[in-house]
């Protein structure tokens, strides 16, 4: 099919309820449409509507802007900066050291796929299977990114597709409640260290009820 760059087409935007919606309009229809509806404190719903195009074989979602650093202290930046997904039910992860030398590629059915630093995370989970998905991970200014390419097994001329998007800590019992294994963005060590690590970090989020700062938190959960 003819790939179409609709990026460099102009983009409107307007609020509607509780949500903000960009589009493209051609003839006074719009064509396209990325709808964002936040959904809690950190995460929101990214609805991707395709109308009336001739025939769509697929698009790219682009989390390329890579990610700031939170703290003084890189030391192990190289190993806490990955990006992490789950593909076929098989959880893969390519740390920053990795892809500074050479760009990943993972293909596959993707359940859901992260960017994170050592304490946050950009994520993204689409909400029905998508049967042919390429996922392209690069270092970037000194931070792991990636691409997402969805590609649809049969052309469609209308699609609509949601995903959530995760914006936040890298917090066990708050990834935890998305389903599908989306708490494994975090780092639990070894597998006979899980439950002594979920626990630590059962007492973090307990401790966040009562301090929320977690510099704070961290600070005091090294001192006790």
């Amino acid at each position: 099919g003819k790939l179409e760059n609709i990026s460099s087409l102009p983009m409107k935007y307007t609020l509607e309820d509780n949500s903000i919606v960009f589009y493209i309009e051609k003839n006074n229809r719009r064509i396209f449409e990325k709808i964002f509806t936040i959904k809690d404190e950190y995460a929101m719903v990214m609805k991707l509507k395709f109308n009336d195009f001739a025939e769509i074989s697929g698009y790219d979602i682009h989390f390329d802007s890579g990610m700031p650093d939170t703290e003084d202290f890189t030391k192990n930046k190289n190993n806490d900066y990955k990006i992490v997904a789950q593909v076929e039910n098989s959880l893969k992860k390519v740390t920053l050291r990795s892809l500074s030398k050479k760009n990943k590629t993972l293909e596959g059915h993707i359940d859901w796929a992260a960017v994170r630093t050592k304490y946050f995370t950009q994520a993204i989970k689409p909400e029905k299977r998508i049967n042919s998905t390429i996922l392209k991970g690069f270092e970037i200014g000194g931070s792991p990114a990636m691409n997402l390419s969805i590609r649809n097994q049969t052309g469609r001329d209308n699609i609509e597709d949601n995903y959530l998007v995760y914006i936040g800590p890298v917090e066990y019992n708050l990834l935890n409640k998305y389903g599908d294994n989306f708490q494994n963005i975090t780092e639990l060590g070894a597998k006979w260290l899980h439950l002594l690590s979920k626990w630590f970090l059962w007492l973090i989020a307990f401790l966040y009820k009562f301090i929320p700062n977690y510099g704070v938190v961290i600070i005091l959960f090294s001192i006790i």
